[in-house]
């Protein structure tokens, strides 16, 4: 039986009518984007060029995903000034980038080039970075960089999504290694100004039911400033709130989960994989964010 692909009139209505990308038309047909390719060369149908064609749309599951990781450590760069934007993150943890890959890959996001492994003057890293994105991405590329530099687009919401995430790529636990207990959570937020971050702090506070004065702002160096949290029960509203760490990422962010039972916060000791780092004269242990 012949596939809709296979009839010129149907791929050209929907490639050059409808303006669907090659991935878009692959997913209606259950085939790869290859094979579309394949079918528009043998029509003679001409391609868009890539910055062109790869069209981002709007979801909730992609706005949440945006807005989680632009908190943290992702960026959205330009393709092509004013038409594609990119999305990019590196990171220390390949399973990390291999789970944001998934995430991103189930919202119609795809990889740009290989997740390798490189090194600057800060370590060794593995960088993600997506294809160039029309629509959706070159539209919040607009809102979070309206001067070159991110900035907190108006009308943010937090989820316990877009939380987890900001915590997973941008938050840490400081414990008291003596006491062996959790006595911080930190949430840095190191390229927003002060007036973004307070936005941020209060939007956390109605989300977790706390007081805003529950949560400190603290300059972590000049202009870069960090959300803490050193009561117990905003600790705990806190990790009630974002859940448990992922399944996917266990193995390497596990570490930053306590055990909570009741009003007890117990760091899990076990799972600590050899990730903290002992802060030298104190009895503190800092467990930074990669």
């Amino acid at each position: 039986m012949e596939k809709p692909y296979m009839d010129e009139n149907w791929i050209f209505s929907k490639y050059i009518g409808e303006n669907l990308s090659t991935y878009e038309i692959a997913q209606i047909c259950n085939v790869s984007s290859e094979c579309i390719r394949i079918w528009l060369k043998r029509f003679g149908i001409l391609r868009r060029d890539a910055y062109k064609s790869n069209a981002s749309k709007y979801t909730p599951e992609l706005e949440e995903f945006i807005i989680g990781s632009m908190l943290g450590d992702g960026s959205l760069i330009w393709g092509c000034n004013g038409i594609s934007a990119y999305f990019s993150l590196s990171g220390k943890y390949k399973e990390y980038l291999e789970y944001i890959e998934f995430q991103l890959k189930r919202l119609g996001i795809l990889r740009r080039g290989k997740l390798e492994q490189y090194t600057g003057e800060f370590g060794s890293f593995y960088l993600l970075q997506s294809k160039y994105y029309r629509g959706y991405f070159a539209c919040q590329r607009e809102l979070w960089y309206p001067n070159g530099k991110k900035t907190l687009p108006n009308g943010i919401k937090i989820t316990p999504n877009i939380l987890r995430m900001l915590y997973i790529e941008d938050g840490s636990l400081s414990l008291n290694y003596r006491k062996k207990r959790v006595e911080t959570v930190s949430l840095f937020l190191n390229d927003f100004e002060l007036n973004d971050v307070e936005i941020i702090r209060d939007l956390i506070s109605l989300e977790l039911g706390v007081e805003k004065a529950v949560l400190h702002i603290n300059p972590n160096k000049p202009a870069q400033y960090g959300i803490l949290m050193h009561k117990r029960d905003a600790i705990i509203k806190f990790f009630n709130y974002i859940g448990a760490c992922p399944d996917e990422i266990v193995g390497c962010f596990e570490y930053k989960w306590p055990i909570i039972e009741g009003s007890i916060i117990d760091y899990n000791w076990r799972n600590s994989h050899g990730k903290t780092k002992y802060t030298t004269g104190t009895s503190r242990i800092g467990l930074g964010v990669v």
